[in-house]
């Protein structure tokens, strides 16, 4: 086999490993819960307290048809999730992602015209507990398109992991950044183990086919 096929053959294979999903949030509306999952993301909320110490408290999760996803503010509007309190709605894609995803549209819907930033988010590495995570959040200040009041894509999300973390800014009870999260669009990145697997297979699968033709 020429060397050209084989390494078309190689790309795709190694292609079939990553698979870009969309799960949208409003489908159903669900009464608040601390987990609430959409195959195959779940989502998980939390209130960040400071005082006498940092500590992260699970939150009831709502789900609502027309709104989708957010934390159940203790005070504010129960469909969005706004940051006076503290709100984060952790989305967790660890039921389909063979190694890391990477989130290419994120939509959200805002009752008013948000403030810049728009929102923050951090990837980390486990559900919060404790004190942990500490925060390095990503400020967003800008939608790539929509028109405010309504839904605001936002695309190319840096970064990649398993567990997404996003907060509304703080602001008062009428802040314009309280917002739902309605869908979003994600690719499953394979790890560097995997990848490899696949390639081995590959080579392997190849080398046999080659031994059959001069046999």
């Amino acid at each position: 086999m020429k060397p050209a096929k084989i390494l078309l053959m190689l790309a795709a294979l190694a292609g079939v490993s990553a698979s870009a999903t969309t799960v949208s949030f409003t489908g159903s509306t669900a009464a608040g819960a601390l987990t609430q999952t959409v195959a195959p993301v779940t989502l998980t909320g939390y209130i960040r307290s400071t005082v006498p110490t940092v500590n992260w408290n699970q939150q009831f999760v709502t789900l609502d048809s027309t709104l989708g996803a957010a934390v159940q503010s203790t005070f504010g509007d129960p469909n969005r999730t706004e940051g006076t309190w503290g709100e984060y709605i952790v989305l967790d894609f660890g039921a389909t992602a063979s190694g890391t995803v990477k989130i290419d549209n994120l939509v959200l819907n805002f009752a008013n015209s948000p403030g810049s930033p728009n929102f923050r988010y951090q990837w980390i590495s486990a559900l919060p507990s404790g004190a942990n995570p500490t925060l390095g959040l990503t400020d967003v200040n800008s939608a790539s398109s929509g028109t405010p009041p309504g839904d605001l894509t936002y695309s190319s999300i840096s970064g990649s992991g398993r567990y997404f973390l996003i907060g509304a800014v703080n602001g008062t009870l009428s802040s314009a950044n309280m917002f739902s999260v309605k869908s979003v669009d994600y690719t499953s990145v394979p790890d560097g183990a995997s990848t490899l697997a696949l390639m081995g297979a590959a080579v392997a699968t190849l080398g046999f086919a080659a031994r059959r033709r001069r046999a």
